[in-house]
C-alpha cells in the first residue's frame, strides 16, 4: 500500500513542478546569454512524459529497494526530466544540476557501500574521462571534432560517480545502445548527418537511470 502512496504522490510531483523549475532554469539562461536559441517545445507532450517517468520509477524504486535508496532513484529520475528538458530547449546542461547530481551521488555511494564505494564511483568517473579523451582523439581526423559538448562530459562523470562500479557498465551499455538507435534511424529518415549535432542529456540519464535499477531491469 505504502509504495501506491508514494507512486501517485510522485507522479503528482512530477506533473505539477517540473515544467516550472525548466521555465526558471530556461528564463535564467537566456537572460544570462541572448545568443541562445529556444527549440520547439510541447509542454503537454512532456507532462505525459513526467507523468509516465514519476509513476514508472517511483513504483519500481520503492516496490524493490529501500525507502532511501528508492528516495535517490527517484529524485535522480526528477532532476533527469529537469536536465533532459533544458537540454531539448535550449542545448545547454546547467552547472547548477551538475552540481546537485554530483553530491546526491557521492551520498549514495557512501549509503550503498561506504567509502569503498566512493572510491569506485570517482575510478568510474576517471574512467569517464578517459575513454572521452581517447574518443576526442580517434574521431577528430574523421569528423572534424567531438560532437560531445563539455556539460555532456559533466554529465556523463557525475553518472558515472552516482551509478559506482558496476553499475557504470549498465550505465554506458544503456546509454550507447540507445543513442545508437537514435542515430540509425535518424540517419535513415534523413533528419540527422554525420555532422549533425544533437542534444545529449537525454541519452546519458537513461543510462544512469538503468544503471540504479539494473537489480531490476535485468532480472
Amino acid at each position: 500500500m505504502k509504495q501506491i502512496i508514494y507512486t501517485i504522490l510522485f507522479s503528482a510531483l512530477f506533473v505539477s513542478t517540473i515544467s516550472h523549475v525548466v521555465e526558471k532554469f530556461v528564463c535564467i539562461k537566456k537572460a544570462k546569454n541572448n545568443s541562445i536559441i529556444e527549440r520547439p517545445f510541447d509542454k503537454k507532450t512532456y507532462n505525459v512524459l513526467y507523468f509516465v517517468c514519476g509513476l514508472f520509477v517511483s513504483y519500481i524504486s520503492f516496490t524493490n529497494y529501500s525507502f532511501i535508496h528508492a528516495l535517490f532513484i527517484t529524485v535522480f529520475a526528477y532532476i533527469s526530466c529537469v536536465v533532459t528538458t533544458i537540454d531539448n530547449r535550449i542545448r545547454i546542461i546547467p552547472n547548477e544540476i551538475v552540481v546537485v547530481m554530483f553530491f546526491l551521488g557521492l551520498i549514495l555511494r557512501f549509503i550503498d557501500g561506504g567509502f569503498i564505494s566512493v572510491l569506485y564511483g570517482f575510478i568510474s568517473m576517471f574512467a569517464v574521462f578517459v575513454i572521452f579523451m581517447v574518443t576526442l582523439a580517434v574521431t577528430k581526423g574523421f569528423v572534424g571534432g567531438s560532437k560531445v559538448g563539455a556539460g555532456d562530459l559533466k554529465l556523463m562523470m557525475v553518472v558515472a560517480l552516482a551509478s559506482g562500479y558496476p553499475n557504470i557498465l549498465y550505465s554506458i551499455s544503456a546509454m550507447a545502445i540507445a543513442m545508437l538507435v537514435f542515430i540509425i534511424l535518424s540517419l535513415m529518415s534523413k533528419t540527422l548527418t554525420l555532422r549533425s549535432t544533437f542534444p545529449m542529456a537525454g541519452f546519458i540519464v537513461f543510462g544512469l537511470m538503468i544503471g540504479l535499477l539494473n537489480e531490476v531491469v535485468w532480472v
